[in-house]
């Protein structure tokens, strides 16, 4: 008997995907239909194949072979017709053509089923389509179909193209949200005057009227009035927008932004103590991040209500953010990562001099840390320059919260010729230094001209 095995051969089944797409739109061999009824022209069925849907799609698997099956045809209400075939085609075909003009209808059922090839294409066609005039347009879908890398590229273009975005169509024709995170971000290339004159002007292409009134501004804009910086603003940038909308202001409104602009102790009922940093071409953000590892250890705040990060520049360099550890809190003896509270923290930055002189407070502002880990924008960036050290001095509520113990650097250079030096950090037997302070990493703002 011969032990010679047959050969085996592999065959590439080229006809299957073309067999395959044969089923698209073939009703004769469908088990399901997906119906639309008026308000579109008229009542229309898109037939398709159950296995062959839940083969890509958890959500369809559930609707057709879970325990609720789903035991007739499927109403839609949420997609067009023409739209849901596209979507259909990422089931059946090897080519989709999604363009602009259906990226966001297909895109829709592409979430709603969770079906990943969907949102990758729709993702790389927006991505491609950044421009300056499509920007708001592709970050309100980022922001509405939870696309994280996405609204973090239309983030970054906002910031770089400020102006340009501001004075789009696509801005002007945006939904709330857009607007809402946009005002959010705490880096813009415009001043804090331009921002609120680009609000004016997104409530009078929203209202349709002629100009801006305090009804339309309540109606359309809403809260959204209060997260407008006032702070970031000086007095004389204030008064110039007067004369041309200093009637959308209520009494108390105008009286409250004064006093906002003009003292920084001021704390205000309505509009917010948030500051926007300086960017655009003059500026880079640089980060100094402290960091090496992190321990298996928890540092707790229960018995620490003062702590302090004390460091000294070689350079005159801009401070503009403080970044925060992660927190935690003990819950049923164990460390959990649901921090449903904030942990309120008072931040005072002062500069301390090397001989019997003064300490001088630079800064003072409120922060609230949170689970994800936290970064504070400064009201009031904090020039630092060589020959003084300056301490970050922070005041805690004494409760359960805690964070993860790193190991950190004393000295870290930022660039050729910018060193950041720490200062009276305590150490563990070991050598390694064990913070009092939950801050792991400054950040700095650098004049590039």
């Amino acid at each position: 008997m011969s032990n010679v095995q047959a050969p085996e051969i592999a065959y590439e089944n080229q006809a299957l995907l073309t067999d395959l797409g044969k089923l698209y739109m073939d009703a004769t061999a469908s088990d399901v239909n997906f119906i639309f009824k008026p308000p579109y022209e008229q009542e229309e069925n898109i037939p398709a194949h159950k296995t062959l849907l839940a083969t890509r799609s958890d959500v369809f698997h559930a609707m057709f072979y879970g325990e609720v099956k789903e035991k007739a045809d499927v109403n839609i209400v949420d997609a067009t017709p023409a739209a849901f075939k596209e979507f259909l085609k990422f089931f059946y075909l090897s080519k989709v053509h999604v363009t602009m003009e259906n990226v966001s209808g297909v895109m829709n059922p592409g979430e709603k089923y969770n079906v990943a090839a969907c949102m990758d294409a729709c993702g790389e066609l927006l991505t491609k389509n950044l421009t300056v005039e499509k920007a708001c347009f592709i970050y309100g879908l980022a922001i509405l179909y939870e696309q994280e890398e996405l609204k973090r590229l239309c983030e970054e273009k906002i910031v770089e193209n400020t102006e340009a975005i501001f004075a789009s169509r696509s801005f002007l024709d945006s939904p709330k949200s857009v607007l809402r995170h946009a005002l959010n971000l705490d880096k813009l290339s415009c001043s804090e005057a331009d921002v609120f004159k680009a609000c004016m002007a997104w409530v009078k292409s929203a209202s349709g009227g002629e100009m801006v009134t305090k009804r339309e501004i309540r109606l359309h804009l809403g809260d959204l009035f209060y997260e407008i910086r006032f702070r970031s603003m000086t007095i004389k940038e204030f008064a110039d927008l007067i004369p041309s909308f200093g009637h959308v202001f209520y009494s108390r409104e105008h009286k409250e932004c004064v006093q906002l602009i003009g003292s920084k102790d001021f704390r205000p009922k309505n509009f917010t103590t948030k500051t926007r940093q300086p960017h655009g071409n003059n500026y880079k953000i640089i980060g100094c991040n402290r960091v090496l590892e992190y321990t298996t250890k928890y540092c707790s705040l229960n018995h620490v209500s003062v702590t302090y990060t004390t460091f000294s520049t070689n350079t005159p360099i801009m401070l503009v953010e403080v970044v925060f550890a992660s927190l935690r809190i003990r819950r049923e003896d164990k460390w959990r990562d649901d921090l449903m509270d904030y942990l309120p923290t008072e931040i005072t930055i002062a500069k301390i001099p090397d001989d019997k002189g003064d300490t001088k407070v630079l800064v003072e502002q409120t922060a609230y840390l949170r689970v994800n880990g936290t970064v504070v924008t400064l009201w009031k960036p904090v020039l630092t320059r060589p020959g003084n050290k300056y301490q970050i001095q922070l005041k805690h509520s004494l409760n359960e919260h805690c964070y993860k113990i790193p190991v950190l650097k004393t000295e870290v250079e930022l660039e050729p010729n910018i060193v950041i030096q720490f200062h009276n950090d305590p150490k563990t037997k070991g050598g390694i230094t064990i913070p009092t302070s939950p801050i792991i990493s400054l950040r700095f703002a650098q004049n590039v001209e």
